[in-house]
């Protein structure tokens, strides 16, 4: 989930030989890991991220944790959590759909969502969105929509599950204008399921405010400089297909929580 993550990630290495490697295609592993989200018909995740940006002046380190409960075709709850927002928590019990956010102590409703697709359009508002993650896949998008050069590289083993190590390029879009980035996606050689993404984008500019002496005064001015920024989320605790009851889906917002109305849709 793109609002972040944090926790602390035990990973062992290990390369796979050439000849191993030649076995699998990036481009194919990701076209099992497309079929292998469509198919399920019920998810159960959490996961963390940290997101490290660095650049002249400066260094700084955010995350969040996240919990994600799905079945098909439209009960789903999302709650991400972050030091900097508080909690987001999303929730749809087939029949209704509400988002509450801790730091206005406030929450939506809306009616039931026809799908994930549209349960995670409306959580975008409120700064939760997928990109390239479980949720993501489980809306049935496809990477190479946004990732080409798909290239298998090796193996690590996350969390104990042995994975296959893909990378590719994002493309024109996906990174900020004027700069670059990459994703690795670890994918778990025996469910095709993610155990691990990590995003890196290079050379992000930046308008940084600096301040300047003047005619003897301390006058504020913007100067230019350019980010690396390193994204990394990790799928801590994983279920495909579990049974799950109408409670993992019953959400209700805390008492004197204030109802506010759905943001206005941007116009296109």
């Amino acid at each position: 989930m793109k609002l972040l993550k944090v926790g602390l990630i035990a990973v062992a290495v290990t390369m796979l030989s050439s000849s191993c490697l030649a076995a699998e295609d990036g481009g194919a592993i990701m076209e099992k890991l497309s079929a292998a989200y469509l198919a399920l018909k019920s998810y159960d995740q959490k996961s963390s991220v940290t997101q490290v940006t660095n650049g002249p002046g400066v260094n700084r380190l955010q995350g969040c944790t996240a919990d994600v409960r799905y079945q098909s075709p439209n009960k789903v709850y999302v709650g991400v959590s972050a030091p900097q927002t508080g909690t987001i928590a999303g929730s749809s019990d087939g029949r209704s759909q509400i988002i509450y956010r801790s730091a206005s102590n406030a929450f939506t409703k809306y009616p039931a969502p026809a799908n994930l697709r549209e349960f995670m359009q409306r959580m975008a508002p409120f700064g939760v969105a997928a990109m390239l993650d479980p949720v993501y896949f489980l809306q049935g998008v496809r990477t190479d929509l946004l990732v080409s050069n798909l290239k298998l590289v090796g193996t690590e083993t996350v969390n104990g599950a042995a994975c296959y190590k893909v990378r590719g390029t994002m493309k024109a879009g996906l990174a900020p204008n004027g700069s670059s980035g990459t994703i690795t996606f670890l994918v778990d050689k025996r469910q095709y399921l993610l155990r691990k993404t990590i995003m890196t984008i290079s050379r992000i500019p930046y308008a940084a405010r600096v301040m300047k002496m003047q005619n003897g005064k301390r006058v504020p001015t913007t100067h230019r400089i350019y980010l690396n920024q390193t994204l990394t989320e990790t799928i801590q605790e994983m279920r495909p297909n579990p049974a799950l009851n109408d409670a993992a889906f019953a959400y209700k917002a805390p008492k004197g929580a204030t109802e506010q109305a759905a943001p206005t849709p941007a116009k296109r």
